[in-house]
């Protein structure tokens, strides 16, 4: 099963890139119809499936599904915000911002434990959140649960999926503070829109140490610019989730010996190319 969901996936990610690799989307409209109708897709497949198994269930509804889904909530936001984006002064513009950067943070504080519970990577309560009969057990979420179809959610994936999608939201709102014309559809199609053909295949590892060094550095934006920021430029060029930034850091922290393996192993790597080129020449 999860072999096949990749092959839908993949179908998704290159129909997706197809209409947004040009650069020219000015109507997101057409993006939120390729999300849902891959969103029904996967449906269809999933409920003709007879028996599936702990595994596959747990799959689909932790990883699967919140990827597609949070797409489709984080594309129907952005144009919610186009469209109702105020056109009075910089503190009208600002407080508008602001406003929905509050709701996202209202948003984690209610779901705190469960978010924690994700972005550390647990999985000894997955059975409780990821199988639709036990999730629907839950009687403390009647409130959020009450008009679930249990057939094709187990509620824990739709929060999971607001949660991925609240995090992309706001690093786009966090950039539109800094530049209020970034509001306009064709800024905000080419941003952000992953076009990149390109595709990081070295570890995750390996590029937050460059992340990390770009920012000690004052590579981009002289160092004043927060890591996850660029993390996020990195995630769009490289088509690739780096997932935990800060964990990452952490456990390159606490690495025993050389602590930024691939940085070295990249300069070696480059002295040497230089060493074979000038011994050709000459």
């Amino acid at each position: 099963m999860q072999n096949q969901l990749k092959l839908l996936e993949n179908e998704f990610n290159r129909e997706l890139n197809e209409l947004i690799g040009s650069g020219k989307i000015t109507d997101l409209n057409k993006v939120i119809a390729i999300c849902q109708l891959h969103l029904q897709k996967s449906r269809e497949f999933f409920l003709k499936i007879k028996s599936v198994s702990t595994l596959d269930e747990i799959y689909y509804f932790k990883y699967y599904k919140p990827k597609l889904l949070a797409k489709l909530i984080y594309y129907r936001k952005i144009l919610e915000i186009q469209q109702f984006y105020p056109l009075g002064n910089e503190d009208v513009r600002m407080n508008y911002i602001n406003t929905h950067l509050q709701n996202g943070y209202l948003f984690f504080n209610q779901y705190n434990a469960f978010i924690m519970y994700y972005r550390n990577k647990q999985n000894n309560l997955d059975e409780n959140f990821f199988i639709r009969e036990n999730a629907r057990l839950h009687t403390e979420m009647e409130h959020r649960f009450i008009s679930l179809d249990f057939s094709h959610s187990t509620g824990y994936d739709e929060i999971l999926a607001e949660y991925l999608a609240l995090e992309k939201t706001q690093e786009y709102l966090e950039r539109v503070k800094k530049d209020q014309d970034k509001i306009n559809t064709s800024t905000i199609s080419n941003e952000l829109n992953p076009s990149s053909e390109l595709m990081w295949t070295s570890t995750k590892t390996a590029l937050v140490e460059i992340i990390y060094g770009l920012n000690a550095v004052g590579a981009v934006n002289y160092g004043k610019i927060e890591v996850k920021r660029i993390a996020f430029w990195m995630e769009n060029t490289f088509n690739i989730q780096i997932g935990d930034i800060y964990k990452a850091y952490a456990e390159i922290k606490n690495r025993k010996g050389t602590r930024t393996k691939f940085i070295d192993a990249m300069s070696e790597a480059l002295n040497n190319r230089m060493n074979i080129d000038e011994a050709g020449i000459n």
